[in-house]
């Protein structure tokens, strides 16, 4: 058998197992309805993040607020600390704030998590939900790094989450912790492109792989990055 003929043996058996991990994905497909003051449940996640996406990128402070609550809503929906964390954002947001986010927001470039954190919005400090509203702002090319994934930092494979500085209930918002956020979101759009998923979806399949079993979920993002 020819190298090229076993990586690609090798990239279907990845493939294959990112295509039964997302089969086994489920997050709430919910955003919360500001004029009822209710829960909205949706067909999808594609149409969870459209509705949160256009919020999120309509220039209008009134709409921005929404947006960035509904991040606070669905991140916190299934811990069921959804409704303190949802209450504080809306307490503590300021008007010049979302006027601020409302301007710079659409035109956040790369990982982003830095640009977004200087915008000093309450509940957004920590890579995990920096990095939950980046992936609204652009689900095709960007993805969600939080906790459980920060977990395989210590599994027995290296891989790209060797390089997390990771605290006790966080993950730091640093320069060399955006540069991993960045690779991590290059490996899921690589992967995103061949197997014509948004890079979003790539993620979520290793979330469900590391939910499993942490160090076969290492052993297949160590494939990723090596066909990356």
């Amino acid at each position: 058998m020819g190298a090229s003929q076993g990586n690609e043996m090798t990239r279907e058996a990845v493939a294959a197992g990112l295509r039964r991990a997302l089969g086994k994905y489920y997050y709430p497909r919910v955003v919360w309805d500001f004029s009822n003051q209710r829960e909205i449940i949706l067909p999808s996640m594609r149409k969870v993040e459209e509705v949160i996406r256009t919020q999120l990128t309509s220039r209008k402070p009134s709409l921005v607020k929404q947006g960035l609550a509904n991040v606070v809503f669905w991140g916190h929906r299934s811990t069921g600390r959804w409704k303190p964390r949802l209450a504080r954002f809306l307490d503590q947001v300021t008007a010049a704030q979302l006027e601020q986010a409302a301007q710079q927001l659409p035109g956040i470039t790369g990982p982003g998590l830095g640009a977004i954190r200087d915008l000093s919005l309450p509940e957004f400090s920590r890579i995990s939900f920096l990095s939950k509203l980046r992936m609204f702002l652009d689900p095709v090319r960007h993805v969600v790094l939080d906790l459980r994934l920060a977990r395989l930092k210590k599994a027995t494979t290296a891989t790209l989450f060797k390089g997390l500085s990771v605290q006790a209930t966080c993950i730091p918002c640093t320069l060399s912790n955006e540069r991993v956020y960045g690779c991590w979101c290059s490996v899921c759009d690589k992967w995103g492109r061949h197997l014509k998923w948004p890079a979003v979806d790539v993620e979520r399949a290793v979330f469900v792989l590391a939910e499993e079993d942490v160090d076969a979920a290492a052993d297949t993002v160590a494939l990723m990055q090596a066909d990356s």
